[in-house]
């Protein structure tokens, strides 16, 4: 796949092309349906596939509320990659780029540099000044040159049972496949509904940094995640797979402020099950399988060494539930 920002990189604009806009935060399963169809509509034509996204997010340069990501813009390149798309187009944008009317977005970037035989997007794809563009715009604009215009509908998805009702009898809740959705279940800890949304187990990538080596002192040594991602689940103790150079190896990850010992910054730190070596400076990514337990105060030492021991135990089971195969746990990022 071909990374660029914006069309700089190309010597000569593209022709005869397959796009889609959008910005595919999460990458998750209905942004993956429009990807993996757009693929194939541009093999059948021997065309190249070409997804623009937009960094910085939108909704920053507009002066919106702060939303995190769910992905960093390396990791939605490398997810968006393994669909098989020939060009990812990262388009700067700016307050320029917000105020320009939909002609202008038509013409001025999709036809001079594009020039399109098929354009794929989302239900609720908006574009231009005061988002003035639409799917219907797309089709008056694109249908009569003989470009086929798709709009793709919502994917809906039915809750996990981390997430459903405990009434047995409760109607089963179902709901769209969206950006937000996923932002809420990690942000409730919901790392297994996530895990559902997103086609595969969340994750975040980063380096292992220095603590205060008290997990050692207590004798489950963990290792203290720097990471960029934006978006942290909830508070608590997970069950999560730790990829090291290719090899996994199951895992403990506390997210908190150790109420324990005073409190303090939250740290993510993950305890290696079985593993014995030094990791400080190492490249890690940390796949949530399932949440143990929300984080608490305990009364002393001893106390949350007996429960550390514990939450390995029932780590080792769900590890065992092979929760995080190649499939959940595969994809979504780069050293």
């Amino acid at each position: 796949m071909r990374i660029s920002r914006g069309m700089s990189a190309f010597s000569r604009p593209l022709s005869g092309t397959y796009v889609t806009i959008g910005n595919f935060d999460g990458v998750h399963r209905g942004h993956q349906l429009i990807l993996d169809s757009l693929v194939e509509e541009a093999r059948a034509h021997r065309a190249e596939s070409v997804v623009i996204t937009f960094d910085p997010p939108p909704a920053r340069v507009l002066g919106k509320a702060h939303t995190p990501q769910i992905t960093t813009l390396e990791d939605k390149e490398a997810l968006i990659a393994e669909r098989g798309i020939d060009h990812f187009i990262c388009w700067p944008f700016t307050l320029e780029l917000a105020r320009m009317p939909r002609e202008d977005f038509v013409e001025k970037i999709l036809v001079e540099h594009l020039n399109p035989a098929g354009i794929f997007v989302g239900y609720d794809f908006c574009f231009g000044k005061d988002r003035a563009g639409n799917v219907d715009y797309l089709k008056d604009v694109f249908e009569p040159r003989g470009c086929r215009v798709r709009r793709f509908d919502a994917l809906v998805s039915a809750d996990e049972p981390e997430e459903a009702p405990s009434d047995s009898e409760a109607t089963v809740r179902t709901a769209i496949i969206s950006s937000s959705r996923i932002r809420g279940l990690l942000s409730a800890g919901k790392v297994r509904g996530a895990a559902r949304l997103l086609g595969r187990n969340y994750h975040l990538g980063g380096r292992v940094g220095h603590g205060d080596a008290r997990g050692r002192r207590i004798g489950f040594p963990t290792a203290n995640l720097d990471t960029p991602n934006e978006l942290i689940p909830a508070l608590g103790v997970y069950a999560c797979v730790v990829e090291i150079a290719g090899a996994r190896w199951p895992s403990v990850t506390n997210i908190g402020r150790r109420p324990t010992f005073d409190g303090g910054a939250t740290r993510i730190e993950t305890h290696l099950i079985g593993f014995d070596g030094d990791l400080y400076g190492e490249f890690i990514r940390l796949y949530f399988v399932r949440r143990i337990r929300g984080e608490r105060r305990f009364p002393n030492v001893a106390a949350l060494q007996t429960q550390i021991a514990e939450d390995i135990r029932r780590a080792m089971l769900i590890a065992g539930e092979s929760a995080c195969n190649d499939a959940l746990c595969g994809g979504g990022g780069r050293r």
